[in-house]
């Protein structure tokens, strides 16, 4: 059977998915990245759907490879599981608030982190990244009780704060509708149903990361939005070939040095000022094009992986009057 005939690709309820899979986020992929206003509008869209008695409301696509240890690895739609998953969390609260410890439990099973019978260890359906994986752990297990508490303050990262906001944003959305309504338990349960069963997405499962790199780019390149730094990096991945560890290693160091110098998010402008220090002026919205076009074999890839991980460390220099290169406890080029 070709690579091509082992892609599955299903419409389904993106609680059914979180019901009946487990994923894992890769250490190469970006952290959370939606802000408020993403997470209003969800909520805004889902509350009138619910109303409306819509039958379906469509999320995207997610791309996974196939499942090792029956946990699929996600290659796209992270911030949607995860957003989701945070949804859910906070409907589990609110009965939980309640004393409703059966539909608790019931839900936390069901959605969000099941108990190994052997073990008693609990198992997440869904796993981030290293930098965010610990907060979002807690947060399932209780949004409030992480927000309130003075440990909050060790979450710092960018992606930690929206992470807690988009919990509280969800939670605090959620109890106004409860208090509006005439039935709270009703108005949460149809909001789960609606979950389960009605917010659906496409399910791309890929054999692997090259299918699946190839599958991404083609849905970004007919218009879904994504930042250029997610289609480039899976650009990069793609031309890899078998040396796609070199290529993710080298990406998470980047990403590593340019987050430890400052709290804005910069990996977009330093591939631009990278880019143009080597093929000159290119606009933003031309970036992906730009390097895609230049890059075009496996050694090309490699060697420009490399490039981008050995100059991040000059770049957080240049924008860091206080970095250790000027005290000279960097070895300059």
């Amino acid at each position: 059977m070709s690579q091509i005939q082992q892609i599955s690709i299903q419409l389904e309820g993106i609680g059914s998915v979180l019901k009946s899979k487990r994923f894992k986020v890769p250490a190469y992929q970006r952290s959370y990245a939606w802000e408020v206003d993403h997470v209003d509008a969800l909520l805004s869209d889902i509350n009138e759907a619910i109303k409306n008695k819509e039958n379906e409301y469509f999320l995207g696509s997610i791309v996974v490879t196939g499942s090792e240890k029956n946990r699929y690895e996600v290659v796209d739609g992270q911030q949607r599981l995860t957003t989701i998953s945070l949804l859910i969390a906070a409907i589990k609260d609110i009965f939980e608030s309640d004393g409703d410890s059966s539909v608790v439990n019931s839900v936390n099973t069901d959605f969000l982190a099941s108990t190994d019978r052997k073990t008693k260890e609990k198992e997440a359906k869904l796993v981030l990244n290293e930098i965010d994986n610990e907060l979002y752990q807690d947060l399932i297990e209780g949004i409030e009780g992480v927000v309130e508490s003075t440990e909050s303050s060790k979450y710092t990262r960018q992606s930690h704060k929206r992470l807690m906001l988009a919990a509280s944003r969800m939670l605090a959305y959620l109890k106004e509708l409860c208090d509006k309504s005439n039935d709270s338990e009703q108005e949460l349960h149809a909001w789960l149903d609606f979950i389960e069963s009605n917010i659906k997405i496409i399910v791309v499962v890929a054999p692997d990361d090259s299918n699946a790199f190839i599958i991404f780019e083609t849905l970004n390149d007919r218009g879904l939005e994504l930042a250029i730094s997610d289609l480039l990096k899976n650009y990069l991945f793609h031309r890899s070939g078998e040396k796609i560890d070199e290529t993710k290693n080298r990406w998470l160091t980047m990403v590593a040095i340019l987050e430890s110098a400052s709290d804005d998010p910069l990996i977009v402008t330093y591939l631009r000022h990278f880019s143009m220090a080597k093929y000159g002026l290119i606009r933003e919205k031309e970036l992906f094009g730009a390097i895609k076009r230049r890059i075009t074999s496996k050694k090309l890839a490699l060697a420009f992986s490399s490039e981008l991980s050995e100059t991040a460390k000059i770049y957080s220099a240049l924008i860091n009057t206080d970095h250790e290169y000027w005290g000279g406890g960097m070895t300059r080029r």
